[in-house]
């Protein structure tokens, strides 16, 4: 089986996954394993984690953008933000 490239294929791919190929996900994702656990909970937990992985590219931007929004907000003369309609 090939390595999926992208983040949906990773994804689609859990539920086919043999379980010592999600116990090899799970050493290399979390450092010990849980006491009590079923296949769901496992596919559950890789997924979630595989998704943040993902989005830590996008964090270090999402800081210089959301000021840049907020500037754009209209403030009344106290400078507290105005409701929008």
């Amino acid at each position: 089986m090939t390595k999926p490239s992208t983040l949906a294929a990773q994804l689609a791919a859990l539920p086919q996954l043999p379980q010592d190929r999600l116990w090899a996900m799970w050493d290399k994702h979390f450092p010990r394993r849980p006491s009590r656990v079923n296949r769901r909970y496992l596919e559950a937990r890789l997924a979630y984690r595989l998704q943040e992985n993902a989005s830590v590219d996008y964090r270090p931007m999402s800081g210089r953008i959301w000021p840049t929004v907020a500037n754009g907000i209209p403030r009344s003369r106290s400078g507290v933000a105005r409701r929008f309609g």
